[in-house]
């Protein structure tokens, strides 16, 4: 826990080098933490099928005694052991034992306490109701048989629960503060280029860098998806998820400094007149933002399922999961709504579902008076000059890392006169129904196993941004690009 709040530091002090030494610690420290998690699950689900073992045998072993008109007989034989013991004496006994290891006597009226509150074995398992049960061959429910139950594991699979949700924020945390550190080195070492020759081969490479993220993110999620289509072993089920997650441990640090590169030529290009070869530039850095927060939730996922596979007493949402995979295709569209240029939006239909895109003029989050939370962002388009308005709610966009002069795309209904914005003509953000989508989409899904610690779309808002920096000190909350480092919790309950 301490580790994953510590790189907060690295932020304030805008130290990037000491962030990205916290990133790897955290990530080290999660790493060794879930081997010892995954052995820890690994011998619950050993010692819970032993116990099921032992449960199986004992009910069909007292099954067979009470059957055949033998449960009256087993009744009496039971109760005429069970008369020879003294349970007073063994009681007694016991305490003797707790008083030695104290060192001292125990409180009479502890004693009293203790035994009243203990019951006679025949009242504790109702030995009539038992036999009677087993009589009819019933092997649930009996009380008789509650000392044999599998209890054991469950239990530690909660213990294993509480302790993975700090791992996981470990792990999730370590990631982010690669992410950003790595953003903000190369951001301040790489230099737009001048010759239009340059550019373009920048953006050529830039594409490339993006397609080969898809590729390889998408191979690495596939291998989980078939695994789990397939009915393999649930071990190689939890390798093709521990693979992925090793993978974008190695890759996405790289991957993220290409972006760096990629802010520094849109914004030369849009301030050097070229709109057109701005906004090309502006989609692809747009892409490749999104696509870092869809590998940093992967990874979380990953991990989840690298150990939960291996139990058999996995989370809710986890179990649901593996059960509806082989039900479940691959994948599945987005809503996004009709394209629209800022220079047309006023000539857009008021309520007509549509997609618009450009640069960051201004951003803020902030309260209506009924204590809505809310976040207004104006977009700029540089080829025709035009500005439009876009409002999401219960999502504070500052704070995920929108920053001035972020190329942002949004999708969502245009209100000529909306009460979100002042009664100005407005973007309403689309808040995408992640339940629904993941139901029909494995990899919406999969990418929802890591709502607790990390979501893509900011409570479901459906807008996609580029990567920007974060700002110098100051508490201008629109250079926040790494405010998810400072705001964002470790996990939710």
């Amino acid at each position: 826990m301490q580790a994953a709040l510590s790189v907060r530091q690295g932020v304030t002090d805008q130290d990037w080098p000491s962030l990205a030494d916290q990133g790897l610690s955290c990530l080290a420290l999660g790493h060794a933490s879930f081997r010892l998690l995954q052995e820890a699950e690994t011998v619950a689900s050993a010692r819970d099928q032993s116990e099921r073992r032992q449960a199986k045998y004992y009910a069909k072993l007292l099954v067979n005694a009470v059957g055949g008109g033998g449960g009256q007989p087993f009744l009496e034989a039971l109760r005429a052991k069970l008369s020879d013991s003294d349970p007073a004496a063994r009681l007694d006994s016991a305490i003797s034992r707790i008083e030695r290891r104290l060192g001292r006597e125990l409180r009479p009226s502890l004693k009293s306490r203790i035994r009243s509150a203990s019951q006679r074995f025949e009242e504790r398992v109702g030995l009539d109701a038992s036999v009677a049960m087993l009589e009819q061959g019933k092997t649930k429910g009996v009380p008789l048989l509650e000392p044999y139950s599998f209890r054991l594991a469950a239990s530690q699979a909660d213990q294993i629960k509480a302790q993975s949700d700090l791992v996981l924020s470990c792990l999730s945390r370590g990631l982010l503060a690669r992410v950003h550190a790595e953003f903000h080195l190369s951001h301040c070492t790489n230099r737009a280029p001048s010759r239009s020759s340059d550019i373009d081969r920048h953006r050529q490479a830039t594409e490339a860098v993006l397609e080969d993220a898809e590729r390889w993110l998408g191979r690495g999620q596939r291998r989980i998806y078939c695994a789990l289509a397939g009915q393999k072993s649930t071990d190689q089920t939890a390798r093709a998820a521990m693979a992925l997650a090793v993978e974008i441990e190695r890759r996405l640090p790289i991957f993220v400094r290409a972006q760096g590169a990629i802010r520094q030529t849109m914004l030369f290009l849009r301030d050097d007149g070229k709109g057109a070869a701005s906004e090309r530039m502006g989609r692809l850095a747009a892409r490749a933002g999104m696509l870092t927060r869809e590998v940093i939730a992967s990874h979380c996922a990953s991990y989840r399922i690298a150990l939960h596979a291996l139990s058999l007493h996995p989370p809710e949402d986890v179990d649901a999961f593996l059960r509806r995979t082989d039900t479940t295709a691959f994948d599945g569209p987005l809503p996004n709504g009709r394209d629209v240029a800022l220079k047309d939006i006023d000539a857009t239909q008021d309520g007509d579902f549509v997609e618009i895109e450009g640069f960051v003029r201004s951003v803020e989050a902030l309260r209506l008076g009924d204590g809505k939370l809310i976040s207004r962002v104006v977009l700029h388009d540089p080829s025709s000059d035009t500005t439009a308005n876009a409002v999401t709610i219960f999502a504070h966009l500052p704070h995920a890392g929108v920053t001035l002069d972020s190329f942002v795309r949004v999708s969502g209904l245009f209100k000529a006169g909306s009460s979100l914005f002042d009664n100005e003509p407005a973007v309403e953000i689309d808040t995408l129904a992640m339940n629904d989508l993941g139901r029909s989409s494995w990899r919406m899904a999969f990418l929802g196993l890591a709502d607790r610690w990390f979501e893509p779309w900011r409570n479901g808002a459906n807008l996609i941004w580029s990567l920007g920096p974060h700002g110098l000190g100051d508490d201008d909350e629109m250079r926040f690009g790494a405010g998810e480092l400072l705001y964002l919790p470790l996990f939710r309950r």
